[in-house]
Parts: C-alpha cells; structure tokens; sequence
C-alpha cells in the first residue's frame, strides 16, 4: 500500500517539470489537495492550475495543512520549502513515483533513448485495446489530451523509468522493457560499466524482462528510430496477452519528439528533444530521408556543459551532417564551476568550426532568432534540438501547426 493512501494535501516543489507535472497530475485524479511552487511560469503550471493546483511563483514558504511534499531532481537541500518539510513526509519524485506504482501492476520503459516514445505507444496501445491504463510519461501526447499523463482504472501503471541517478531503481517493474543501453549522464556514472550495471541492477528487480519482436506494421511518425520503439512497445503489449497492434498505425507521437511546429520565413520547423549524439545523428537523418531535397539547418543548444566535454567528438560527428549549425548558449543544469570553465559554447562553436562544418555561433537564444529570422528561405528545413528551452527562438509570428507539405 502506498504511504500516500492516507495523505490529503500534497505539495509538489517544481511542479511545472515534466515528470512532477505529471505526478501532481495522478494525485488530483485521485482527489488530493495539491500545491506546488517553481521558479517559472509555464504552459504546464497554468493547465494545471485550471484542474485544480495551487501553484505559486518562487519558492517561499509551505501553504497550510500540508501533509507531503514531493520535490524534482532539480530542487536543491537547501530550498527553503525543502527545509520547511522537515517532519513532514517527503521524497523526491522517483521515490514518490515508486511509492504510488506499488498499488499497480507495472510496465515499466528504460533505455538511454527513445523512452517516451515507447512509453506513449505502449500506453495507447493498451487504451486502445481497452485495457484502460494509468499512464505517467515525460511528454505530453496528443492521444492522451495532450497531457503527460493519462488516468486509468485498471490495475496497470505504464511509465517510463529514468536511469539517471539510477532512479529507476526506485520501481520494481512486473514487466520491465529496455529500448537501448548506451553511455549517457557522465555528470554521475563513472563510466560505461558503471551505466550498464544500473541497467543490470533495475533487471534483477524485475519480474520479467521483455525480449524485443519484430515490428512489421506502418506508422505515421517517420524514422527507423521509431519502427524500434514499436518493437519494444508491442513486444511489452504482448507480454499481458495483446496480439493485435495496428493501433500503432494510429499512433501521432509525442511533443518534441520530431515535431512538426510550422512555417518560418518558408522554412519547415522540426522541434526535437535530442541531446546526446546519436540522438542528433538519427534526427539529422531522418530530416535528410524525408526531405532530401532541403537544405537543413540545425540549431543545437548542448544539455549540461560536462555532456559537451565529454562527448564533443561525438557531437561534431552529428553535428557534421546537417548543412549549417548554429550554437546558442549551453543550457547548463547540475553543472559545477570545474564543469562550466572546462568548455563554452564559442569552444564548442570554434571545435565545429575546425572540423570544416559551416557554423555561426549566436551565444544566446535571442540572437538565434534574429539570426534565423534573417537567414531563412524556403529552401530550409530548420531542426531545433536540444533539452532545455531551446524551443524560445520559434516567433509567435511564425506560422504554427501548418500542414508539412
């Protein structure tokens, strides 16, 4: 029985990430008071608000009759709500997220890449199959009212289990699925052995380990990427009894997941999630197979300035296959000062450059767009990728949601 049965007021600190969004989401369908704070307005906070949240901007002081608090990876020990909890039951999301699977039976979706998108397609999968699952995933999907989580009555839980921190070792999954396992997150891991034993860690808990089928079915959503998430979502669907998976045809992905935003200056706009290098090299080259005829123009923000150390050598790689680059400032989280001095975005700008890849360095997200909103034709395909907020150069001039033509 989860330690949340009995709780009536929740309060969430950094309620507008996606994941605690999504959790924040669960406990109001399940008739909790919830509160949250975050340093930042957002799409996410203000939906939220209008189904029943009470966030505030900034983090000050607990509201009153708080019983819970849950908390982000972001959020530090020294948050003054995190302090004000002491006494209080709290715990971070993924302990949280372990606690309410404990009243489920769990699929659940690990892998350095391709997570969320076979987290939704498992999901949809068994909705439409009427098996009417509760779904927590790190997107929203439109299939699921565009929102990151999607509210069941059956007893099984779909989601989606982060290595990072090895967090996932907070679930023990009946059904556990594994997309890929390629080194990532070397802020934490040691190394590649290291990476993979957390891997090894969260099978042995694990009730069954899904072997991969073959997908022979259609989708809508482009790339060889994609027919594998497929793969590992139908062979997850099959392990509780579903042969037929032709709902995946139907399937419409997930935000940011090569996502199609509209039109600017004539150029089709891509927005993409991909922030280690193979996730570049398969979005650079799924943009080339569905539109060869194009010139592409890949904005990339890097994700964590010791990501950019680490793996630049990789990134000029996948970077090289796009026709021009453009570097905005590092999007820099969790990252020490040691991290921060060892490489900038000019470093990162220059050792493309050096590599003979066409390159204009912008520094910031505003300079990027003016530098865009200058450069642009309609002989463009412009893919915008990375995890942070990347997503701010797109004008809200900018035609949106426009057919692809």
């Amino acid at each position: 029985m989860s330690v949340f049965k009995e709780i009536n007021h929740i309060h969430c600190i950094g309620i507008g990430g996606i994941g605690l969004s999504a959790l924040a989401r669960f406990f109001l369908s399940e008739g909790k008071i919830v509160s949250g704070s975050d340093l930042h307005d957002s799409r996410i906070i203000q939906e939220l608000i209008k189904e029943g949240a009470a966030v505030q901007i900034g983090h000050g002081v607990l509201p009153e009759n708080v019983q819970a608090v849950v908390y982000s990876e972001a959020i530090s020990k020294d948050n003054p709500e995190r302090l004000e909890a002491s006494g209080l039951l709290c715990m971070n999301y993924f302990d949280a997220l372990g606690e309410i699977s404990k009243a489920y039976t769990v699929l659940a979706v690990a892998g350095s890449h391709g997570k969320t998108t076979s987290t939704a397609m498992l999901g949809f999968l068994l909705q439409e199959y009427g098996l009417d699952p509760t779904v927590l995933l790190g997107s929203t999907v439109p299939q699921f009212g565009n929102k990151n989580f999607r509210k069941g009555q059956s007893k099984y839980l779909v989601l989606e289990a982060c290595e990072y921190r090895r967090n996932f070792l907070s679930l023990h999954p009946d059904i556990l699925g594994i997309t890929n396992i390629e080194f990532e997150h070397p802020d934490y891991f040691k190394d590649e052995a290291d990476y993979k034993r957390a891997f090894k860690e969260l099978e042995a808990q694990s009730g069954r380990v899904v072997k991969l089928m073959e997908y022979k079915g259609i989708l809508k959503i482009p790339g060889e990427h994609n027919m594998q998430n497929a793969a590992l979502a139908a062979s997850m669907a099959h392990a509780i009894g579903i042969e037929d998976f032709s709902p995946l045809e139907r399937f419409e992905g997930t935000e940011r997941r090569f996502q199609y935003r509209g039109n600017w200056k004539g150029a089709h706009v891509i927005d993409d999630y991909a922030h280690h290098p193979t996730e570049i090299q398969v979005t650079i080259e799924t943009a080339r197979h569905e539109h060869p005829k194009k010139r592409i123009i890949a904005v990339f923000q890097a994700h964590q300035h010791s990501r950019t150390r680490v793996f630049l050598d990789e990134f000029i790689k996948a970077l090289s296959l796009a026709d021009m680059v453009i570097i905005p400032n590092i999007y820099a989280t969790r990252d020490s000062a040691e991290d921060k001095s060892a490489i900038s975005s000019e470093d990162f700008a220059n050792a493309l450059s050096s590599a003979s890849i066409e390159v204009a360095y912008t520094a910031s997200l505003s300079d990027t767009t003016v530098f865009l909103d200058q450069n642009l034709s309609e002989e463009d395909l412009l893919l915008v990728m990375g995890a942070g907020d990347v997503n701010k150069i797109l004008p809200k001039s900018m035609t949106v949601h426009a057919k692809m033509g």
